[in-house]
């Protein structure tokens, strides 16, 4: 995978960001088998507020990280390396083993015969893939945000792929020359996955996490790290508060005697430092930004 392959042999969680993986937690490999441990979430942790010249944005893969954080087990591997394909690539689910098949055999012909090509590398397209090969799979959407609706920087997606039957993919990329392929297997084993995306239209993967048991979505809001639903302004000279929510940066108070504010009539913005002049006229303090709730 173009420079990349050394890094996914190395680590077991994993992210995507633009196509190519970043390690987020370090490995001890056993023989052939990697094994390792979920980072453990931290209780109290809430994503960055991020104050631009268009408005408040919370990063969405932050919060995608946090999910990450919170549920991910060992064993996701062979199917994230499956999603981070390079486009270009032909993907193919293997129909199961006979009973006695060869290694030689079964790898003489490429693709083998009822192999089901993978038309789109989401995770409808390979649970589509995986049970038109005979394998059983099925995947459904446990999060979903609305546009417009939250702070996220992108709108976020998590499902959840349920993979009954374990399964072998083939991959061929393209050479250069155009002539041949560098083929590569993965075998996948059955469980539980969040694949976790962001973005419009065809959502970019960043995260793809084996879990023991599929969260509801009032789990997945009340998850520390993972709100961009609501956020808080706070001027810690006059120790007022105000909230703003669904995606509108439009601050009410959090006392009976405030005052409702804009963000777009806000004073001397701090893009650097991520605040703005407190809206109170005789208070010289400075408004600062932090995420909070879910979108339930």
């Amino acid at each position: 995978m173009r420079g990349t392959s050394a890094t996914l042999r190395r680590s077991q969680h994993h992210v995507f960001h633009n196509r190519r993986w970043l390690r987020s937690a370090s490995t001890k490999r056993k023989g052939n088998a990697l094994s390792s441990q979920a980072n453990p979430p931290r209780s109290g942790n809430t994503p960055p507020v991020t104050l631009t010249a268009h408005g408040l944005v919370v990063d969405a893969a932050t919060t995608l990280a946090a999910v990450y954080a919170r549920f991910a087990i060992a064993g996701a591997f062979a199917l994230a390396d499956l999603f981070a394909s390079d486009p270009g690539a032909n993907c193919y689910i293997e129909p199961p083993a006979p009973a006695d098949p060869s290694p030689e055999a079964r790898e003489a012909v490429i693709p083998p015969p009822g192999a089901v090509r993978i038309a789109s590398l989401a995770a409808s397209g390979i649970a589509a893939a995986a049970t038109a090969a005979g394998c059983d799979s099925a995947v459904h959407r446990v999060w979903a945000d609305r546009i417009g609706a939250t702070f996220a920087s992108e709108p976020r997606l998590i499902e959840a792929l349920r993979i009954g039957t374990g399964w072998r993919y083939l991959r061929i990329n393209p050479t250069r020359t155009g002539t041949g392929g560098l083929i590569t297997r993965g075998e996948v084993v059955s469980g539980n996955y969040l694949v976790l995306s962001a973005g419009l239209g065809d959502p970019l993967v960043r995260f793809v996490a084996r879990i023991e048991q599929i969260p509801t979505r009032d789990l997945l809001a009340t998850t520390p790290g993972f709100a961009a639903e609501t956020i808080t302004a706070t001027c810690p000279r006059c120790r007022r508060q105000w909230t703003a929510s669904g995606g509108r940066p439009v601050f009410t108070p959090s006392s009976h005697d405030g005052i409702e504010w804009g963000l777009d009539s806000a004073g001397d913005l701090g893009l650097v430092t991520n605040t703005v002049a407190c809206p109170v006229e005789v208070c010289p303090g400075r408004v600062g930004f932090t995420a909070a709730g879910g979108q339930a």
